[in-house]
Formats: C-alpha cells, structure tokens, sequence
C-alpha cells in the first residue's frame, strides 16, 4: 500500500484528465516501481516470483468443457427460517 500511496500523490501532480491515462500511467508505473523491484517480504520482484510459480505450477488445461461448465451450474435449496 505505501508504493501505491507514492503513486496517488505523484498522480495528483500530473493532473491527468481522463480515466485512460490514469489507467496506462497506472500501468507503466506498476512495471517500473513495483513488479521488477525486489520485495523486502519475499526477496523477489512480484514478476520473478510470478514466473518462478508458474514455471514449478503450470495451469492445468481444461480437458472436458462440458464438466468445467458444469461447474458452474449446480444448484442448492435454501430455506429461510424466520425469527422472532
């Protein structure tokens, strides 16, 4: 939160008029000041810790569509008890 709080105040100077460029200024700043600096919690930059996961976790890939989407569609019954 502090690395996000020196962007809000550097943003407030800059005077941005639009959403869009907050966003991509946002974005650039996030790639600069933050992912490729290392993390005094884990000793690594956010992105190298991102890879090195992926790299000893790959995603799995969806094998049957219809059972991912099933998923998705189960259903419950609830019932409401009403106090008093």
């Amino acid at each position: 939160m502090k690395s996000l709080k020196r962007f809000q105040s550097e943003a407030v100077l800059a005077g941005f008029r639009t959403l869009e460029e907050l966003n991509s200024t946002l974005a650039a700043w996030g790639e600069v000041e933050y992912n490729n600096k290392v993390n005094s919690g884990t000793g690594e930059p956010p992105n190298e810790r991102w890879n090195n996961h992926i790299k000893k976790h790959p995603p799995r890939r969806i094998t049957d569509i219809d059972a991912f989407n099933a998923l998705f569609l189960w259903r419950t019954e609830k019932t409401h008890r009403q106090v008093r």
